[in-house]
């Protein structure tokens, strides 16, 4: 996965179209992943990165999970010296409930590697995301 290459800044990509289904109640979510990375000797193809979010999210599992699945890849497979991962989404099963407004949204993170104890690069990553 991914080409050799001594570039050490943070890598982000803004906004990846996510969706699964949760197994809990059996309805869909969608949403957007933010993702970055501090590359660890190697660079990654965005649109691989993508297809890597597509095929940790296209199964029945949970959106807490999709996150740490995502960050911990980049670190695992993909040499990063750390990864972080936010998801937003809209949880069918919450928007159905009873009383809803319709515009919630769930929030997850996780930060894996140097992310984990750097808020320096933590705080990098929130405000290149929030721009």
């Amino acid at each position: 996965m991914g080409f050799d290459d001594r570039k050490e800044d943070m890598v982000i990509i803004r906004s990846i179209a996510v969706h699964g289904v949760c197994p809990h109640h059996l309805l869909p979510f969608r949403g957007v992943a933010h993702v970055a990375y501090l590359p660890g000797g190697r660079l990654h193809g965005f649109g691989r990165i993508a297809r890597m979010i597509d095929a940790i999210s296209h199964r029945f599992t949970y959106q807490e999970w999709i996150t740490n699945e995502i960050a911990t890849a980049l670190v695992t497979h993909g040499k990063a010296r750390g990864a972080a991962c936010l998801i937003e989404a809209e949880q069918l099963c919450l928007l159905m409930g009873e009383n809803r407004r319709g515009d919630e949204r769930v929030i997850t993170q996780c930060y894996v590697g140097e992310f984990d104890h750097n808020a320096q690069a933590r705080n990098e990553f929130l405000r290149a995301i929030n721009r």
